[in-house]
């Protein structure tokens, strides 16, 4: 299951702080509490406020606007850089540490088999962190680096893109428009660039064409 790694941070946590581990699932459990609380922490909010549901896998899930998911993906991509702010910079190195093993082990965020952000991230090393969401969601993180700051990706497709073919197409082109992604790797990642949709006898009836321009967000903070 994709969440199975939240499943077992929470019982990880909840071995080593002493709680109970039948229970780690309920809202009110310690191990829960304080992932909300970290969440409200790093999104400056107050948990009180944070809007949750149920996620299909059991656990509680946390709306965030795109603006927010973006900046969180900044705050991982440079944990110690000037948008983390002192109530903030206690995850310091915890992000580090979740920052450098996506990096160093891509396939244990998106697998081996025909997954996008795996191929990101092994094509740019120590460059970029990637994590696709449900519904059409896709953050990336850009490390700092060749004459640029560190920068936050969020990407939502509001149908929810039950196909998937729509992210991945704005996830590449985005790739492209920000100069991570060169004409080689867009030759390369075609399939990802363009997905096609195939009829029954196997020959290509349609491809997706990303067609958009970026605009850079200014804001506060």
């Amino acid at each position: 299951h994709g969440c199975s790694g939240f499943h077992a941070a929470s019982i990880l946590m909840s071995a080593y702080a002493g709680w109970s581990l039948h229970d780690y699932a309920d809202p009110k459990h310690p191990s829960q509490v304080a992932v909300r609380d970290t969440v409200a922490r790093l999104l400056a909010r107050d948990p009180e406020a944070l809007t949750v549901a149920t996620d299909n896998c059991g656990l509680l899930t946390y709306e965030v606007t795109l603006l927010e998911l973006a900046r969180a993906y900044l705050m991982l991509a440079d944990p110690e850089g000037p948008s983390v702010d002192d109530a903030r910079a206690e995850s310091a190195p915890a992000l580090l540490r979740v920052r450098d093993a996506m990096a160093g082990a891509p396939e244990m965020v998106g697998g081996t088999y025909d997954n996008l952000d795996t191929e990101l991230m092994r094509r740019r090393p120590g460059r970029l962190v990637a994590k696709a969401g449900a519904d059409g969601i896709r953050a990336m993180g850009l490390l700092a680096g060749h004459g640029n700051g560190a920068s936050g990706i969020a990407i939502k497709v509001e149908d929810g893109d039950q196909s998937r073919r729509a992210v991945k197409a704005a996830s590449v082109e985005t790739l492209a428009q920000v100069g991570v992604l060169d004409e080689r790797d867009l030759r390369l990642l075609a399939g990802y660039h363009h997905p096609t949709v195939l009829a029954p006898g196997g020959a290509e009836a349609a491809s997706a064409v990303p067609s958009f321009d970026l605009v850079a967000a200014e804001h506060d903070g």
